[in-house]
């Protein structure tokens, strides 16, 4: 039975069953209208099985977040796409997830915890696969780093008495409450 041929979820079982003969571009072909699809027993989605994999599915999984993919989709085990890839030992799967997902979804990727009760990082190291370990903790660093310097640039402008444009801030809000006092003059 060709790819064409099988439903979303269908496709997901005979990836996950092929082991290093999985073809993720005729996977792409089957769930690409459906990237959320999920297995009904295990709740195992494409994105899923491309971080387990033992074929490289980088591009896979830009495409498939690209696309829409739930990044904190849970299976029956509360686990994610990136617990996947800690248990399996897949730094690069890991590592194309992080870079893809949206910035709004790291936290929450690093914070759930599976029905075990164990992040991803700690699935990882648990299984002793540093590499996933190390790709997890250059993000969680990347991620307070940024959020850092969020931070700064906020209170810099804060702080600044100038806007961007280089007008005096005082002047454009004063601008802003001149503005405001000829409507209330017009008002009766």
């Amino acid at each position: 039975m060709e790819y064409s041929d099988l439903t979303p979820v269908e496709a997901i079982e005979k990836v996950l069953g092929a082991g290093e003969n999985a073809d993720f571009e005729e996977l792409w072909c089957a769930v690409k209208s459906s990237v959320n699809a999920a297995t009904q027993d295990d709740q195992w989605t494409a994105l899923m099985v491309a971080c387990g994999s033992v074929v490289d599915a980088t591009e896979f999984i830009q495409k498939v977040i690209a696309a829409g993919a739930d990044v904190t989709a849970v299976d029956g085990d509360g686990w994610t796409a990136l617990h996947w890839s800690a248990y399996h030992g897949r730094p690069h799967a890991a590592q194309a997830l992080l870079e893809n997902a949206p910035p709004h979804k790291h936290t929450e990727l690093f914070e759930i915890k599976a029905a075990d009760g164990r992040t991803a990082k700690e699935v990882a190291h648990t299984e002793d696969h540093h590499e996933v370990v190390h790709v997890i903790e250059k993000f969680v660093e990347l991620l307070k780093t940024t959020a850092q310097e969020q931070v700064y640039a906020e209170l810099a402008a804060i702080n600044s008495p100038q806007s961007s444009d280089g007008d005096e801030t005082l002047k454009l809000s004063s601008a802003g409450e001149d503005e405001e006092e000829e409507v209330e003059e017009e008002a009766p």
